[in-house]
């Protein structure tokens, strides 16, 4: 959430949008664009429903579901305006693709447009923000900005302020706590001092935690906010976070610690260099040396855990192989502390999904028809996104 997502500028880093979606809250969006609010004069909040995982900025928008959308993102524009920033809603309507974005008309039918895409944007401008913005291209074959007009109301500003807590780390790591989904737990989660757990995966060091913008100082991984805590825990690399490179030899090491320990916890996800918002993703796969090291792990470790730091879904083969899935979605700077805090039973994950996983790519309604020709995008899904 600040281009509903991360907010950078000289300030913290809280989480996106597709993390803020994860706590199903609309008073923690609140306070999420509040505190963006006073980071920066103006803050977008993008209200378009999430069409296919492939989309490049995924990570800034909040969910496939109309309702959750819309009451999420009215929540950010009350916030964002309450400590007297501009809020700027959009990129007005249909906004699902990177690909061809600027010429593209999209091809909705009417009901499709009032039940799924139209309904979040309503919420969000009855909220008061003082601009919509609009995309480019058309809208069967209307400009988007002529349809904007056609299609929402008048928006008005809310009067008001709120007296929020200036962004810190502190409310960094609140937030990231309050959007952790534990997707699901065979009894290897909570931690348990006294065991001995190995820690894999470059992610424990250096966690993807922002979609884009700056990075931060302060962000903290969960190795050291286990080290911080006194925490028994041992790391081998196992994989890079920026690349997908297998080393046999490091492979062995990670092996051989899940073997011997007590509870291997793998931090995985998606390289930044592997998504990027100004292009769509071609697969739902994460890199093949992170799979592959999942998936010996598991073999030799009942007691497995994966820790997930990505901006939209992934495909998770080895997902009826472990014992425990931790999906942190980019949660911000305070990213690790919240993951050490949530691992360890200090805080319960209370973050439910707010989009469908699925188990691959040919099983999302838009397959055949994502992304388009380059000239026109046919929602030929309709309402069953």
């Amino acid at each position: 959430m600040s281009s509903p997502t991360v907010v950078e500028n000289s300030g913290v880093v809280l989480p996106a949008a597709c993390a803020v979606a994860a706590s199903f809250d609309p008073a923690l969006a609140r306070s999420t664009g509040a505190a963006q609010g006073q980071q920066a004069h103006r803050m977008d909040v993008d209200a378009n429903v999430k069409r296919s995982p492939l989309y490049g900025r995924n990570f800034a928008l909040f969910s496939e579901d109309a309702y959750l959308t819309g009451a999420l993102a009215a929540g950010a524009v009350a916030g964002v305006q309450s400590v007297g920033a501009e809020a700027a809603v959009g990129p007005f309507l249909c906004c699902n693709q990177a690909a061809d974005n600027a010429a593209l008309d999209r091809r909705v039918d009417e009901r499709t447009l009032q039940e799924i895409y139209l309904p979040p944007f309503e919420a969000a401008t009855l909220a008061g923000p003082q601009t919509l913005r609009c995309g480019s291209g058309t809208l069967n074959g209307i400009p988007l900005a002529e349809a904007a007009a056609a299609l929402l109301p008048t928006a008005t500003p809310a009067p008001g302020t709120d007296t929020a807590a200036k962004p810190n780390h502190a409310l960094a790591v609140q937030l990231a706590t309050q959007c952790g989904v534990l997707v699901q737990n065979l009894g290897a989660l909570p931690l348990k001092a006294g065991q001995q757990v190995a820690y894999i995966g470059a992610f424990a060091e250096t966690p993807r935690y922002r979609g884009e913008g700056a990075a931060s100082p302060s962000v903290l991984g969960a190795l050291d906010a286990a080290l911080l805590k006194g925490r028994r825990v041992g790391y081998v690399k196992g994989f890079p976070a920026d690349m997908d490179e297998r080393s046999e030899d490091e492979f062995l090491r990670a092996v051989s610690a899940a073997e011997h320990a007590d509870v291997a916890v793998v931090f995985a996800g998606q390289p930044e260099s592997f998504v990027s918002p100004d292009t769509d993703r071609r697969t739902l796969r994460l890199p093949e040396c992170q799979n592959n090291l999942i998936a010996r792990i598991a073999a030799v470790q009942k007691n497995t855990v994966v820790v997930l730091h990505t901006g939209a879904p992934v495909e998770c083969p080895w997902a009826g192989d472990v014992s425990a899935v931790l999906c942190m979605y980019l949660a911000g700077e305070g990213v690790g502390e919240a993951t050490d805090a949530l691992l360890w039973g200090d805080a319960n994950p209370s973050g439910r999904l707010p989009e469908t996983w699925p188990l691959r790519l040919e099983d999302t309604p838009c397959y055949l028809d994502y992304p388009g020709d380059g000239r026109t995008a046919d929602y030929r899904e309709g309402v069953y996104v």
